[in-house]
């Protein structure tokens, strides 16, 4: 549609109502109430790895976790609740500026979930490691080689999402309808809508990472539990236990303390697995919806719920 052929009847179409009482509900109170805890919260963890030497640890992958996080929930707030403010509002300088930065912005979102979710596996998996082997460890050169290719796999996999919207401009229409957000021509091709937007993508970000951090927080918890049985025969008394035996010496109980540490460790990142595991299993019913039958999520309470 291009400027010189808009009629009025388009101009109604493109122009936004006001967002009815369940959206902001959900979208403002409940989603930015969410974002703002998580904000406040990954901020304190932020400001908590500060005090330890995390650089050349494990805990390097936690604590960009959580700077992630922050980023997208900021993401979050700049698109979902502040779309919703001019609509209500109808805020003429919120609305211009909103659709000039969306495309950055929604990219860049994507951009860091995706390699939020590598950064799990990549923790899963040296976690998973450690549990079959307690004294292995990892060097700090190996998870810099890992993030720098987590950031770039996460670049790949959704940075063409910035050439897949468009900006479109309707100079002729009224106010909040002379711009409009729509896809590109590039997402109208068959091959790269088919195979690179669902099979790959969805996959490589949705189902691949869901199944191996399946496979990797059972086997580690299953490790572990294996690990601290072993621990608990070890330190139970032998029928042949006498006075004389010579007791643990600081060597062992170092050696011990770091399993404990270790152990604790991969305790926490399995409860950090299991969340995700738990929260996407909503976003790969979606996802898997959205292939198969679509129009069945666009009827479910007259598209209120899934838009």
């Amino acid at each position: 549609m291009n400027g010189n052929n808009t009629s009025l009847l388009d101009c109604d179409d493109l122009a936004t109502g006001n967002p009815d009482a369940v959206r902001i509900l959900l979208v403002i109170i409940l989603g930015g109430g969410a974002c703002l805890i998580g904000i406040a919260l990954n901020s304190f963890l932020v400001l908590s790895f500060s005090r330890l030497s995390f650089v050349y640890s494990n805990m390097l992958y936690l604590f960009l976790l959580a700077c992630f996080d922050i980023l997208v929930e900021i993401c979050f707030m700049l698109i979902f609740p502040l779309s919703l403010i001019w609509e209500y509002y109808r805020i003429e300088t919120v609305f211009v500026i909103w659709h000039h930065y969306i495309r950055y912005v929604s990219t860049a979102g994507q951009v860091l979930i995706a390699a939020s979710t590598m950064l799990i596996v990549a923790a899963s998996f040296e976690r998973y490691i450690c549990s079959l082997q307690s004294t292995l460890s990892f060097t700090s050169r190996n998870r810099y080689i890992t993030i720098f290719g987590v950031m770039v796999c996460a670049m790949i996999m959704k940075g063409s999402i910035f050439f897949e919207l468009d900006l479109k401009s309707y100079p002729e229409c009224p106010m909040f309808a002379h711009l409009g957000l729509d896809q590109s021509t590039l997402t109208e091709i068959f091959y790269y809508k088919e195979i690179w937007m669902f099979w790959c993508r969805s996959f490589l970000n949705v189902f691949i990472p869901f199944a191996l951090l399946l496979f990797l927080n059972s086997a580690t918890i299953s490790n572990l539990s294996k690990s601290s049985k072993e621990v608990q025969q070890t330190l139970l008394p032998s029928p042949m236990h006498t006075p004389l035996q010579p007791m643990p010496s600081s060597g062992s109980n170092s050696a011990f303390t770091a399993r404990r540490r270790k152990r604790d460790a991969t305790r926490t990142l399995a409860a950090l697995v299991s969340v995700y595991l738990l929260t996407n299993s909503l976003n790969l019913f979606l996802t898997i919806m959205e292939f198969i039958n679509k129009d069945a999520l666009d009827n479910i309470a007259d598209g209120l719920l899934y838009r």
